[in-house]
């Protein structure tokens, strides 16, 4: 989009001064977000102006800025459709003329940006898009983040080829923020692992197959390409229909993953239920509810906080917990029963392991504020 062209013209038409803005994503999302009501601000009152959202890329959002006692309704939902249409013609190249790699890849991200940028979580891919990508058949999404450090440009051009070669199959490599790529492959992936069934009840054949390609996937990416990163996967989609909310999702589940569980590098939405479920707890209720549970064991020590995380990731099991932990299983019990005697929950019991599960779920959440 031409923005200095088309604020020329505005400024022409409506015969008053017209100027371009920058803010960045934050900055648009927090002066619209109380008339955002599930769809995008087309345009909004700022100050004296009302503020017309023209594109957006990984740097922020461009704006165009009218004074507000120079145009009327009409006019305003006008530059708004102007807008729209210019943004459309942005992306609606013929796919003959978007086959370069580099170049599709490009349209791509500046959809995806757009988007993200004005709060959307749905919506339909562009025809031209899809139809360079081939994303007429599913493809199985995956968001990867860098941990510390920027690529180089090399690192970031061997990334598709370092992809390409472990799924020894095609796929789309997408960057987006600084550090972060969505890379789709074929749902053929699947088969490599022997799941052939993919509609088993509750999923449990289909996660544990993408639990495996996730798996030596990260691998390959710390020992070979960049070193310490994050990984998620979503269920396969349809790109057209489902790749920018899968993207939201994946974005939530990295999120979530970092907070509640310090030291994995790899996250998957269908073991963040709860996590998800709990994060929208206010800050003042969360304390309440961790402090009323722990009483005089907060803060708890590094030993019985192990201690009840391993219990509850082995599914309470003394044994095994002990085990893991390399000690004694009486020490695990003299562990658990001092735990008890500070708190009154024996986690051995299944309402009171209930508890403490949330709670330390939302402890780790109240620590980092």
């Amino acid at each position: 989009m031409n923005l200095e062209r088309i604020r020329q013209q505005l400024q022409t038409i409506l015969n008053t001064d017209v100027r371009s803005l920058f803010m960045t994503h934050d900055e648009w999302n927090a002066a619209s977000a109380d008339l955002l009501t599930g769809t995008p601000a087309l345009s909004i009152q700022f100050g004296s102006d009302l503020l017309f959202f023209a594109e957006a890329d990984e740097q922020g959002v461009y704006l165009v800025s009218v004074p507000l006692d120079h145009i009327r309704t009409a006019e305003r939902k006008l530059v708004e459709w102007l807008l729209s249409t210019q943004r459309d013609e942005g992306i609606a190249a013929e796919p003959s003329e978007i086959k370069s790699p580099r170049l599709k890849e490009k349209q791509l991200h500046n959809w995806l940006i757009e988007q993200l940028g004005q709060g959307v979580s749905q919506a339909v891919l562009p025809a031209a898009i899809s139809e360079a990508f081939g994303f007429q058949t599913r493809h199985i999404p995956f968001l990867l983040t860098a941990s510390f450090g920027e690529p180089s440009s090399d690192q970031d051009e061997e990334l598709p080829t370092l992809l390409e070669s472990f799924f020894e199959a095609d796929v789309a490599v997408i960057p987006l923020l600084d550090n972060e790529w969505i890379i789709l492959g074929p749902e053929s992936l699947l088969e490599a692992t022997g799941d052939e069934d993919k509609d088993t009840s509750a999923n449990e054949s289909l996660e544990d197959a993408l639990v495996l390609i996730c798996s030596g996937l990260h691998e390959m990416l710390e020992n070979e390409w960049i070193g310490e990163c994050h990984l998620t996967v979503h269920y396969p989609i349809d790109p057209e229909q489902h790749l920018l909310t899968s993207v939201v999702q994946l974005r939530e589940t990295l999120e979530l993953g970092r907070v509640y569980h310090l030291g994995d590098n790899i996250h998957f939405p269908w073991k963040m239920r709860l996590e998800k479920l709990l994060y929208e707890i206010p800050p003042d209720p969360m304390s309440h509810f961790v402090n009323q549970i722990f009483r005089s064991a907060d803060p708890l020590d590094m030993d019985t906080l192990t201690a009840l995380e391993t219990f509850f990731a082995l599914d309470c099991n003394v044994s095994e917990t002990a085990k893991r932990l390399y000690i004694h299983r009486n020490t695990l019990l003299y562990r658990l029963d001092k735990f008890k005697q500070e708190t009154g929950l024996d986690v051995r019991n299944f309402q009171d392991a209930v508890l403490v599960k949330i709670a330390l779920l939302l402890y780790k959440v109240t620590k980092r504020k």
